[in-house]
């Protein structure tokens, strides 16, 4: 599977919604311009150095195969289905956290 720089930014960008963050708080907590993924996410030409793609990735707390994909699509299947049972439990660990004793 390919990954070119423009689905590189689709997927920053789709990240930084869903975490509501707007361009200027990413460059905040990416310590990367706020130039630079605004130039990014516009899909123009950027060279985009391996520092700054691990900066963004951390900062939205992404993993390399939410970037970047597999060659085996059922294994795209089976890290989504682990991320999503993942999200379940931690909702069902928050609801016992949260009940008083």
């Amino acid at each position: 599977m390919k990954t070119t720089t423009e689905q590189i930014a689709e997927k920053l960008r789709m990240k930084r919604l869903q975490h509501g963050m707007t361009v200027e708080k990413l460059s905040e907590i990416a310590d990367v311009s706020v130039g630079t993924i605004s130039t990014l996410e516009r899909k123009l030409k950027v060279n985009l150095s391996i520092t700054t793609l691990l900066k963004l990735m951390d900062a939205l707390n992404m993993k390399p195969y939410e970037l970047f994909g597999s060659a085996d699509p059922s294994i795209d299947e089976l890290l989504e289905d682990n991320r999503a049972l993942e999200e379940k439990l931690q909702n069902i660990a928050d609801i016992i956290n949260s009940k008083p004793e």
